[in-house]
Parts: structure tokens; C-alpha cells; sequence
């Protein structure tokens, strides 16, 4: 995604008149899309911020383990996306088999963090290898944040799950 300042003046000079248009904002563009978003008046007190992580949880519920990324998007929230790559892939890619899962709670209040959850209904040995990345992003900006899962044991059960 590429960001770009711009500030355009036209003049136009025919039959006597003259005027000038200046606008300035940032223009955001990729592959897909490109916005263009006006800068705030000097003084007016709007402030268009990135979304930023505040946190990243672990939770181990019997066998099933959430890390859970919560993130702040103060002004563009409702075009806040959240999602996790596992080294580098999505996750549908990285676990075909289905036992790792995202979902997302849906927040109504504007101060509540968006919250994505990576659910593991099996955890593999393997997977304390892996690197997970939350990454928050929206038109103003991005965030990411990585994390490993946690051992907090090394015990295997009957099963091949780690107990952690």
C-alpha cells in the first residue's frame, strides 16, 4: 500500500476570471483500491489515528487453547480489519485440517477493543515452533504483533496434545 501526500492547485484563466482549488490529503492506494482521505483543518481537532494492539492473550481452556488480539481503532473502526497469519499464511492455509480456527467478536460500544481469537481444538508439538501475527489494519494505518504459544509444561497426554 502506498501513501502519498498531495496537495493539487488548479488555475483557470479564461475571459478574465481566475481562481484557485487547493486540495491537500492522503491518498492511499494498492492494488485493489485507492482512497483519498482530505487532512483536517489546522486547529479543528479531528484526528484520524491507525488502529493499534493493546493486547495479545493466552488462554487454556481443558484442551483448547485462544490467543486473543485486542486492538483500539479510535477513529475509522468500523473499517478496522483484524486477522492472524501463521508464518506468513493464513491460517485456513496453515491448517487445512480445520483444527485451528479465527473467529471475531463483534463490539457495538466505541470504546471496547475489536477482538480477534486464534482457537487451537488441538495443539501439536509442532505448533510451539510456530510464529502467529495479528495484524490490525484500516485506511490510516496498521499494527502487528507476534506471539509463540506458551509451554507451560512439556507433558505429552495419550493423545499427542501438549498440556500446557
Amino acid at each position: 500500500m502506498d501513501l502519498l501526500l498531495s496537495s493539487h492547485t488548479h488555475t483557470d484563466t479564461e475571459v478574465s476570471m481566475k481562481w484557485t482549488h487547493t486540495f491537500t490529503g492522503i491518498f492511499l492506494c494498492s492494488s485493489a483500491s485507492a482512497v483519498m482521505l482530505p487532512l483536517p483543518e489546522h486547529g479543528s481537532g479531528l484526528q484520524i489515528t491507525g488502529p493499534k494492539i493493546v493486547a495479545v492473550t493466552h488462554r487454556l481452556d481443558v484442551n483448547d487453547y485462544y490467543i486473543t488480539c485486542k486492538v483500539q481503532a479510535e477513529s475509522l473502526k468500523a473499517e478496522t480489519t483484524v486477522y492472524w497469519l501463521v508464518n506468513g499464511s493464513f491460517v485456513e492455509e496453515a491448517y487445512p485440517d480445520g483444527r485451528v480456527k479465527t473467529f471475531q467478536k463483534r463490539v457495538t460500544s466505541s470504546s471496547r477493543p475489536l477482538k480477534t481469537t486464534l482457537h487451537f481444538t488441538q495443539v501439536l508439538p509442532e505448533d510451539f515452533s510456530t510464529t502467529l501475527t495479528c495484524i490490525a489494519l484500516n485506511s490510516a494505518g496498521f499494527d502487528t504483533r507476534r506471539t509463540t504459544l506458551k509451554k507451560k509444561n512439556g507433558l505429552l497426554d495419550h493423545k499427542k496434545r501438549i498440556v500446557v
